[in-house]
């Protein structure tokens, strides 16, 4: 058997032009909206299974460089395979540099080093309204468990990157065997203590699942973060919807779970499914706000120091015991007029129309999933408050992750096997 016929079997991500592919990959559609909004197309030829679009606007791209604009469309709607981000602002005469991967009877193809520059643009809103609503009706995800033992590629993204604004929590994210496996079909992450990245160089460029600062980051004085952890994110997203997931919340000072959908186009946005400290017990004036406490619903004022605690706008449900002692279905149920939550049937929060429409979670947006576990950070736990009476061992300020790591005799021994995040399934049926 020849060398190019060898290839043309075993490569799946890029066929050479010997090996006579039927497919070629057809010129995309462009739209863009006034004040923002961008939409790209491609026709939904039989045999398409997914369409992948990577672009930055003036500037140049690389062949396997994420972009600031991206996303994976595996879905087709009205015969296309369509891309859409309600925020991109754009302007004529604006550069997109972009290439584009799809996938075609399993096979992959690529078109490399394109560009597109913006001639014309479109106000009409009633258009972009509609173009978002016929993405959204009829987004099914389905129901995902993981008793075949393995992380399925084609529903989860598992991310590596340094988490930087809004959050900028004190660990970083990697797909490591040791921090995200599943075994006897459940999902397991679970956090560990790496003390020389903090004072180190960090490069994840080579697997770096973001671009820019998420992919590396330089030791100057500030310390990096010193802890590795996990995190998933649905490959496809979705609108209003019913999300329902059996997991068990980790234990454990200054960690917290990652339970909620994130905006696509704006990941301030997010509506949080289950937040719960991983502190026992976390006090300040006689009130315990740990993990004897559920909080879940929209997510506001995401750079108020004190933004969980002091987000009226959230629900929560408190327990005797804390929230990661057992194992929880947390479910939320999402439709333009409404949205509860649950915990193992029981309603603990709910939101009007009046609510939502004053929150902007009335309209149609693209949501993602994230499920993983965090540490730290100077928003999840505020100061002035005592864990099993002991100060927090760092407050909000530019040495918080030194603090964190001189001080880790003060929390270090309350991670066990329980400083974990377990997941059984997740059911997500568009509404």
């Amino acid at each position: 058997m020849n060398n190019l016929l060898i290839s043309c079997i075993i490569i799946v991500f890029w066929i050479p032009s010997g090996c006579r592919a039927k497919y070629r990959i057809p010129n995309l559609e462009f739209e863009v909206f006034k004040p923002s909004g961008l939409k790209v197309s491609l026709p939904a030829e039989t045999g398409v299974e997914l369409f992948a679009f990577h672009a930055k606007v003036n500037q140049p791209i690389l062949q396997i460089e994420p972009g600031d604009i991206s996303q994976d469309v595996k879905k087709s709607v009205n015969g296309k395979f369509t891309y859409f981000n309600p925020d991109v602002m754009l302007q004529k005469g604006d550069v997109l540099n972009y290439w584009v991967f799809v996938q075609h009877n399993r096979f992959g193809y690529r078109k490399d080093e394109q560009i597109w520059i913006v001639n014309e643009i479109s106000s009409n809103n009633e258009t972009q309204d509609s173009v978002l609503k016929d993405l959204c009706i009829g987004n099914t995800i389905g129901n995902y468990t993981f008793k075949e033992n393995f992380i399925d590629a084609k529903t989860w993204l598992i991310e590596e990157y340094i988490p930087g604004d809004p959050d900028w929590q004190f660990n970083i994210y990697k797909n490591s065997p040791d921090i995200i496996e599943v075994k006897n079909g459940v999902l397991h992450i679970k956090p560990k203590l790496q003390l020389e990245n903090a004072r180190i160089d960090l490069n994840l460029t080579k697997n770096c699942t973001r671009h820019g600062k998420e992919c590396s980051r330089s030791y100057l004085s500030i310390w990096n973060p010193p802890i590795v952890s996990g995190q998933l994110r649905s490959v496809q997203s979705f609108c209003f919807a019913n999300v329902t997931i059996k997991a068990k919340l980790p234990i454990g000072d200054y960690v917290y779970p990652e339970i909620y959908l994130e905006d696509v186009s704006n990941p301030r946005r997010r509506i949080l499914i289950a937040f719960s400290r991983g502190n026992m017990n976390y006090e300040r004036n006689g009130v315990d706000e740990g993990g004897k406490r559920l909080l879940g619903g929209p997510y506001i004022n995401m750079k108020k120091p004190d933004k969980i605690s002091g987000n009226s706008a959230l629900r929560s449900y408190s327990s005797r015991e804390h929230i990661g002692t057992y194992w929880h279905v947390f479910h939320m149920s999402w439709t333009p007029v409404e949205l509860k939550l649950y915990i193992d049937d029981l309603l603990y929060g709910e939101y009007d129309s009046e609510t939502l429409q004053r929150e902007g979670f009335n309209k149609n947006l693209l949501m993602k999933l994230v499920i993983g576990i965090a540490a730290g950070g100077p928003y999840e736990f505020p100061d002035q408050y005592t864990s099993s009476g002991i100060k927090k061992p760092y407050n909000l300020s530019r040495d918080a992750i030194k603090q964190f790591v001189n001080n880790q005799d003060l929390w270090k021994n309350t991670w066990s096997a329980d400083t974990q995040l377990q997941v059984e399934y997740v059911y997500i049926n568009a509404v």
